[in-house]
């Protein structure tokens, strides 16, 4: 997604796609399984990341560019992490060491 950040959004958009794609099957892979017990803060920053994505789409169909690239950085970039290390954190529940 760096060719945002050179007004590069059109190329960007099948990168954007394939974002949205696979964390939809990690979400649908997640919600096939029974949730257990602390896994409420994963559904939580699931939802905010989710919300991102929202407002990342919202940005880009207004076309104002700097505000989808200013949402892509301060909001869906930070929402990012946190999944991240929340299935990180809950998936490590099942390795075996």
């Amino acid at each position: 997604m760096s060719r945002n950040g050179q007004g590069n959004f059109e190329q960007a958009m099948p990168v954007f796609a394939d974002v949205i794609h696979s964390f939809s099957e990690i979400e649908n892979v997640l919600n096939t399984n029974q949730p257990e017990e602390g896994d409420a803060d994963l559904a939580t920053a699931t939802e905010s990341l989710r919300d991102g994505f929202n407002w990342i789409v919202r940005a880009y169909e207004s076309h104002e560019h700097g505000g989808t690239l200013e949402v892509m950085q301060l909001t869906l970039l930070p929402r990012y992490k946190s999944w991240q290390d929340e299935l990180e954190k809950n998936l490590s529940r099942y390795i075996v060491s």
